[in-house]
């Protein structure tokens, strides 16, 4: 019977009747794993058996008195003493099994810790009642990819319920950085014992520390070399390893070099490197300057939960993105002030403009026009890097007199120039200049010459 109030009921029989009445009385003792208090023989403990009559009559019975402990089986020897019946013997005593009602899985505290190197954690698990047959326990990790368990089954019988056994939980590597996790082993009794075959499973929580760092973001570009005049290539991510936690992404714009579209972030979810079908891209900035092809880094900002909750940071590699020129060498124009000078050394300033910058410096030689005008000291005029320009450098010009009589509409002339920068120059176009007349109008005189 169970220990939970169970009540097991004495009776009596003869191996055939006597003339007499027999009557017996009971009595009940402690036997292996009892004691006194584990069980209560009923106020009533004399059975008779009537003249001619082989059972008894009367009602005597034992119960099992319940305790919170687990005690395992205990047995009550039951016994009587016979009177009447012409000399009946007293009969053999009975034996009467209370069996515990604490049955289960007596599960000893976690000591040591599972690692991803390797470390391992033990418990004990034995069983709190003896069982009436073997019990079976399997042993079995609930995610494999934290840890192993060993051995995969505990059996304990009869003789050995009693004697606790080690169950070792191991970390695995899983390559995550994922912290410190919590797993649970399994532990699932069978036997032909039913009441440790209806037990439920028993979950025990194991801890294993991570040996992963924060994972590292590498960005990559398709193309990686765009048209400045608005290509447009689209950035992906790949981690170096995995995080337990998602990995957003947000890719930032450089300004004078690339925009970002209208979604910047890509979000590469835990457990994974990639983000299979997340991208986003970038649109290249143009620019009127005649440059070589320029590149810029594309990067990112990173959040991530895991890495915040160590307090480390992601590191990020930017990818290279190629922005191919596609603006025209400059060319230049000259100016001059004033553009009308008198002949008789008058001055002009030459000024130069360049169609659109250049990445290099460019330099405009005024050259000279025999006969009409001469150049200063300094014929340069040097326009900086990304200028069209140069605000105080000019080149001066000096009319060339004659004695020719032009009228009033005076000569013309083109001041020209020549271009060179090291990015590559396109043509000149000179300024004209016009040289005022400073001779009077001629007079003309008759001459005689006498022949003989």
């Amino acid at each position: 019977i169970l220990e939970n109030g169970e009540v097991s009921t004495v009776t009596a029989t003869l191996s055939h009747p006597t003339v007499v009445a027999t009557t017996l009385t009971v009595a009940a003792a402690a036997g292996a794993n009892a004691v006194a208090a584990d069980f209560t023989l009923s106020t009533a403990t004399t059975l008779t058996i009537a003249a001619g009559s082989t059972t008894s009559a009367g009602l005597v019975t034992v119960t099992a008195n319940d305790n919170t402990l687990a005690s395992g089986m205990k047995s009550v020897t039951v016994s009587a003493t016979a009177a009447g019946g012409r000399g009946v013997a007293a009969p053999s005593d009975a034996t009467l099994t209370i069996r515990d009602d604490e049955y289960g899985l007596d599960v000893g505290a976690v000591t040591g810790q599972a690692t991803e190197a390797g470390g391992a954690a033990t418990f004990t698990v034995v069983l709190q009642t003896q069982p009436s047959a073997a019990v079976t326990v399997s042993v079995s990790s609930l995610d494999a990819g934290e840890g192993r368990v060993e051995p995969s089954s505990l059996t304990f019988t009869m003789g050995n319920w009693d004697t606790a056994q080690t169950v070792t939980a191991t970390g695995v590597d899983d390559n995550v950085d994922d912290g410190t996790v919590t797993w649970q082993v399994r532990l699932d009794p069978s036997s032909g014992d039913t009441d440790y075959d209806g037990l439920a499973n028993v979950d025990v929580d194991v801890t294993t520390t991570d040996n992963d760092g924060a994972p590292g973001m590498t960005l990559s570009l398709n193309p990686a070399s765009v048209s400045e005049d608005g290509g447009v290539s689209t950035v992906t991510a790949r981690l170096s390893h995995a995080s337990g936690a998602a990995t957003t992404l947000t890719v930032t714009a450089v300004s004078g070099s690339y925009t970002v579209g209208t979604d910047a972030t890509i979000v590469i979810a835990a457990g994974a490197t990639t983000a299979a079908s997340d991208t986003a891209t970038v649109a290249a900035v143009d620019n009127a300057t005649d440059e070589p092809d320029r590149t810029a880094t594309v990067t990112a900002t990173i959040a991530n939960a895991r890495a915040a909750a160590d307090s480390t940071t992601m590191a990020v590699t930017g990818a290279v993105l190629t922005l191919t020129d596609d603006d025209a060498a400059p060319g230049a124009a000259l100016a001059l002030a004033p553009a009308s000078v008198s002949e008789n050394g008058g001055i002009a300033t030459v000024t130069a403009t360049l169609s659109n910058p250049s990445s290099e410096p460019s330099t405009v030689t005024v050259a000279a026009v025999s006969g009409a005008y001469t150049v200063g000291t300094d014929a340069t005029i040097t326009i900086a890097a990304g200028n069209t320009t140069a605000a105080a450098d000019t080149v001066l010009v000096t009319a060339v007199d004659d004695s020719v009589h032009q009228g009033s509409a005076g000569r013309s002339v083109t001041v020209t120039a020549a271009l060179t920068n090291g990015q590559g120059a396109g043509a000149v176009t000179g300024a004209a200049l016009t040289l005022e007349d400073d001779e009077t109008l001629p007079t003309a005189a008759l001459a005689l010459s006498s022949t003989s």
